[in-house]
Parts: structure tokens; C-alpha cells; sequence
């Protein structure tokens, strides 16, 4: 008798395919689809916003797509690592715009007015209509168009940085809405005003005015100037690690001259500029106080000297390229708006030559007139 052996079929393993992360995933909460894809090797959920799952699958496809061209957020990043890495660049690359909190901490002037709107924002949720809503709560803070647009360039930066970094998608860098720019500051000093200004400054003080009238040099820059940075023999001072980080040398005029020479005779300090023998640090009081000596009332900011020498050196025919170069700018359209100025010191000095000639002090010259618009 022969025994059939019944042989039990294997049973089937089915072998699923591994999903791949560019291939991503719908996801149903409720009624409403979810999809789930990778950027950057990062999961990265949206809402698809639908009940429909053909409409979702499409949304997935798109996705898919874009974060393959690199043209997606991952979602995670956020205002304060775009910050930080803003101050990282700026540390490296040692720009002179970082300034110092008393507590040791570093920061850069228009940024923590972003700090306190954008705490705790997304970089996809920075949009061209949220920085519109920062703009008019900075206006109600009687913040001007200046002060504003320095924070809107801020976040440009941050944004300008991810992107170079590939950590966020160019296609979705938002529009920056720039407000109109403010009218260029006119406050400059004629040599007149000069000169009357120097009679009611504190002793300690008039040589510090004097050598930025004659170098058009930036306060820090002249604050800590040392001896060592002053050829008394060739008339020169150099200024070092200037705000564009170049050292500039730049000759002096004979009152500039003279004055730090008698200053050396009897210098107290390695630093030119003292007050008791200490390195001069404010000076404000004083300087508001001579100019409403000397009827000067306004917006007579120190800073103004640059405009000064800008305008002295101009109005005698000086090349823009080496004025320029003296007073350091580097921003040549800043540079040309000094043009006006320069119009309205010619036209003070005929209405001076007038009133000499005429003897009557009262004339004044007359207004530049307004360019037709072609």
C-alpha cells in the first residue's frame, strides 16, 4: 500500500516595498488630510486642507517636487536661529556695527525691535504682511522711516544668509516693504558756525572739534585716537579699524596742525583726546550747550562734521573720488546727496559777500530754484 504524502503549500510572505522618504505620505486626522514629505533629510507635515484624497495626493506630488529642487521650507527654521546667525556672520567677518549691552552681550542696532515682534516666529511665517504689521507698530512708537527701514534691511540680511546657505528657498523669500527714505540731514556746519561754535566749548573739548572739522573723522574714530597714530612731522594722523574696516590716513590742515601740536606738549595720556587726563568718552552736555550758545539751536549732531568736511572739500573743487577717500565714504550715492549742501554754502557765501559789499547784514541769498521735471 503506497502512502501519499500531502504536501502543505508555504505560506505566501507578501514583501512590502520600503516607502522612500522623497516618496512621503498621506496622513487623515478627522476628515481633513495631512501630508507628510522630506526636506533636507527633515519630516516636514502641512495641512492639505481638504477632505478629498486626490486633492491631498496632488499637494503631496507638488511637494515632493519642490523640496527636490530645493524650492521648500523644512518648517523648523525660526527667527532667532536666523538672528543668531546674522551675529555669527557679522562676528567673523568682524563688521563694526556690533555693539555691546552693558551686561556683555552682543547686538546690532535696529535688531531687537525684531526681537520683541518676531519672538517665537517661523521663517515661512515672516511674510510681507506681518512686516507691515511690525512697521505700524513701530509708527505708533514714533519710530521714523530711518529707524524702521534699518530693521526691515536687518531681516533682508537673515533671510539673504539662510538662503546662501541653502536653509531656506529663494522662491519664498517675501517682499520687504522699504518705506519712502528720509530726507538727508542737513545739519553741517559753515566755517563761520565753526568758529563761533569753537568760542563757547569747554577747553578740553574745542581740540576734539577742531580735528574733526579738519578730517571729517567719525567720533569713535577720533575718541580713540593715540599718539602713536599722529605723524606731528608730516601733518598726518592715520585712524585704525575705521567702521569699513581700513585704516585711513589723512593730512592735516594748518589748525589741525597746530592744534595737536600744542595738545603733545602737554599730553597726560597715550590718548590725544583727554579730559583730566582721562580718554574722553561723552561729551554731549557740552556740545549742546555751546551750540545753544551760539545760536545753533537744532539738530547740530557731531556726526555733522563729516558733512562738513564733505561740503568744505567739494565747494573748493575737490574730485569726488578723493573726498571720498579723506573723509571715508564708501557710499558714493551718500556722497552725492551732499551736492545740495554744497549748492546752499555757495549761496551763503555770495549773500556774505553781498551784505560785505552793500553793507546791510540783512541779505540773505537767494533759494535754489526747483528743477523742472522732464
Amino acid at each position: 500500500m503506497t502512502l501519499a504524502v500531502l504536501t502543505m503549500p508555504e505560506p505566501r510572505i507578501e514583501q512590502r516595498k520600503k516607502r522612500e522618504r522623497g516618496e512621503g505620505m498621506l496622513l487623515l486626522r478627522g476628515k481633513v488630510w495631512h501630508i507628510q514629505f522630506y526636506v533636507q533629510g527633515r519630516a516636514v507635515r502641512e495641512s492639505a486642507k481638504t477632505q478629498v484624497k486626490q486633492v491631498a495626493k496632488e499637494l503631496l506630488r507638488r511637494r515632493i517636487i519642490e523640496a527636490q529642487d530645493g524650492n521648500v521650507s523644512d518648517g523648523r527654521l525660526r527667527y532667532e536661529a536666523m538672528r543668531d546667525y546674522l551675529y555669527a556672520d557679522y562676528e567673523t567677518n568682524k563688521r563694526k556695527s556690533m555693539l555691546t549691552h552693558k551686561d556683555g552681550t552682543r547686538y546690532i542696532g535696529p535688531v531687537p525691535a525684531l526681537d520683541a515682534f518676531f519672538k517665537d516666529y517661523k521663517a515661512s511665517e515672516i511674510t510681507t504682511e506681518v512686516m507691515k504689521r511690525f512697521i505700524r507698530k513701530r509708527q505708533e512708537e514714533e519710530i521714523g522711516n530711518g529707524g524702521i527701514n534699518g530693521s526691515i534691511a536687518m531681516l533682508s540680511t537673515m533671510f539673504s544668509l539662510q538662503v546662501k546657505e541653502r536653509r531656506f528657498p529663494r522662491n519664498l523669500v517675501p517682499h520687504f516693504p522699504f518705506l519712502e527714505k528720509p530726507k538727508r540731514r542737513r545739519d553741517f556746519l559753515t566755517p563761520d558756525q565753526h568758529a563761533t561754535l569753537l568760542k563757547h566749548l569747554p577747553d578740553d573739548i574745542k581740540p576734539l572739534q577742531i580735528v574733526a572739522y579738519d578730517t571729517g573723522a567719525r567720533k569713535g574714530e577720533l575718541l580713540k585716537l593715540t599718539w602713536n597714530d599722529v605723524d606731528l612731522d608730516s601733518g598726518t594722523v592715520t585712524f585704525h579699524d575705521t567702521k569699513n574696516g581700513e585704516d585711513r590716513s589723512v593730512p592735516l590742515g594748518q589748525h589741525g596742525i597746530k592744534t595737536l601740536r600744542a595738545l603733545h606738549a602737554t599730553k597726560k595720556s597715550e590718548r590725544v583726546f583727554t579730559r583730566n587726563g582721562r580718554p574722553i568718552k561723552n561729551f554731549n552736555r557740552a556740545w549742546v550747550k555751546a551750540l545753544n550758545a551760539s545760536g545753533l539751536e537744532g539738530k547740530h549732531l557731531f556726526h555733522g562734521n563729516r558733512r562738513s568736511q564733505a561740503v568744505n572739500l567739494m565747494a573748493a573743487g575737490v574730485d569726488k573720488q578723493t573726498a571720498m577717500e579723506l573723509t571715508g565714504h564708501k557710499d558714493g550715492q551718500t556722497f552725492d546727496g551732499y551736492r545740495v549742501l554744497v549748492e546752499e554754502a555757495k549761496r551763503a557765501a555770495i549773500a556774505k559777500r553781498d551784505a560785505a559789499m552793500n553793507g546791510d547784514s540783512s541779505v540773505t541769498a537767494a533759494p535754489p530754484r526747483k528743477s523742472k521735471r522732464r
